[in-house]
This record gives C-alpha cells, structure tokens and sequence, in this order.
C-alpha cells in the first residue's frame, strides 16, 4: 500500500496542513483531498469559499511515510507555528484517539498527557485550540472568536451565526424567519432582528415552473409556463427511483433487484458501475 505526503494551503490565508492519502484507482484522488484535521476541518467548515492548493511531497510505502512525516513535521515545526493547522506530527497513524480526556502539559518537562482530570504540576494544554468564546452581531451577521473573560461589546450576542441564530429549531420553542438571503431561528419571545420576517425563504428556482424530460439523453429542463416544450422533450420527469442495470448476471428493474439476485452491496454494484465495463446503467425506459 502506497500514501502521498501533502501540503495543503488555504490560498486566501495561506494555513498549511499537512496530511496523507492513501493511493487511489483516480489519479486525481489525493489532490480532491481536502485532509481530515480537527482545527483545519473546522476551518474549513466556516469557510466553504476557501480554495486549496496541494503540494505532493512524496509517495511512500508505510514505513518510509512514517519516516518522512516525522522529518517534515520537524522540519516545518507543524505542531508549534500558527502557520500550520496540525495538532500533532503526521506520522501516517491518523492520530491516537483519547476519548473523555483531555490534554495537561507539564511546563518544567514539556511532557503532555491525556487524562480525565489534572495531574499534580500539570495545566490544561490548548495547544492552538486557546480557550474562547464566540460572538455575533445579529445586524451585520458578523461572527468572531473573543477570550472568555472578555466583555460583550455592544450589539453583540454570544454564540454563533452559521445561516442560523446561535441555536437550530425546537420544537414549541423557536420560530423561523427570513430576510429574503437566509433563515433564522428565533426563541419564542425574542426579539426579531430588523429586517426578517416569519416563514422560509424560497428562491424560486423551480416553483411554478413545468418539468420535462428528454427519454433518450434523460436531460431535464423546467419551463416557465407557456413556454413551449423542447423538440424531443416529453412533459414530466423521470421517476428517481427503479434505475435499470445490465451486469454479466442479467437485466435488473432496479438496484434492490440486482442486489437481491446477485448478493452484492449497493456500494459494490456503485463500485462495478463506475470501473467493470461490463456493468452499465440502462438509458431506455
């Protein structure tokens, strides 16, 4: 089994992450991997506008991925500079798992331990996850990190704003609201910012409009009403269920019919149908 050791950079803020993926039947696999960390998923999750450049390192067998993942997480510093999003050297494990504990450092000996309460001589260890507390401002939607012992600044709420209000719905709790961009959710008895009303938004992407399909390419449009039918367009839309197979087994109505006759997963027929020739979906209806 090979691994490629990568560099992944945020090209607007320039965070790196080093990280490994195993070798793929695709050869552009390794480079739509986005890496699994902790802080940078977290990053990456707050920011799904961020671009990614990948810079392969090396394709390794396992043991000579070890080695170079300690050298370059040594020679980086990955761990101890902000310019990096790891929070321990990649050593092509993914990591030792410590459930229910938390990390305590002994700042005479630098020694770090995961424990569920702190030793003698020890502190807390945050590493780059230093303690804080989020807040946004409901009017301009702005979110930020401020330390625990800070104050609340003016118009400000604790908690976050990701499309929502710091909390999601409950049921008898919380109504929605929109301001025709997003939705929120809102406490009974709250007040409502400014410039939302009740209700969801809905962009009108396919409400009101007329759904046809082309049986040969299976191509669906939707039409505005009174907007004449395409040639070789039929009005209404394919069923999304019942997809017909041809496998070296026979003819199948559908996946949950194949899987039956042939015993195998449907991620393995997802598997043949996208590598085994042989496998193909049926267009003709």
């Amino acid at each position: 089994m090979m691994y490629y050791l990568m560099i992944k950079e945020i090209e607007q803020t320039g965070l790196k992450y080093l990280c490994k993926r195993k070798q793929s039947r695709k050869s552009d696999d390794h480079i739509s991997y986005k890496g699994s960390g902790k802080l940078w998923r977290r990053i990456l999750n707050a920011h799904p506008e961020y671009t990614i450049k990948t810079t392969v390192l090396g394709l390794y067998d396992r043991d000579d991925l070890y080695k170079y993942g300690l050298y370059y997480s040594n020679l980086y510093k990955i761990v101890e500079s902000d310019d990096w999003a790891n929070l321990m050297p990649e050593q092509g494990d993914g990591g030792i798992t410590h459930a229910n504990t938390h990390p305590y450092i002994n700042e005479a000996t630098g020694d770090i331990t995961y424990r569920t309460e702190c030793p003698i001589n020890y502190r807390p260890y945050y590493n780059k996850q230093r303690p804080c507390r989020v807040i946004h401002n409901p009017e301009t939607g702005q979110i930020k990190k401020i330390t625990p012992s800070a104050a609340t600044p003016p118009g400000w709420q604790d908690g976050g704003m990701k499309g929502k209000f710091s909390y999601g719905p409950r049921k008898n709790q919380t109504r929605v609201y929109h301001n025709g961009q997003r939705k929120i959710y809102v406490k009974i008895g709250d007040t409502v910012p400014d410039g939302f009303v009740p209700g969801v938004h809905y962009p009108g992407i396919t409400k009101d409009r007329i759904g046809c399909h082309n049986p040969y390419t299976l191509e669906k449009r939707y039409l505005l009403p009174g907007e004449p039918i395409p040639p070789g367009f039929v009005k209404g839309l394919l069923p999304t269920t019942g997809l017909r197979i041809e496998c070296p087994q026979g003819k199948f109505d559908s996946i949950a019919g194949c899987m039956r006759a042939t015993g195998l997963t449907r991620y393995a027929i997802e598997g043949k149908l996208k590598d085994d020739p042989r496998w193909r979906k049926i267009k003709e209806r």
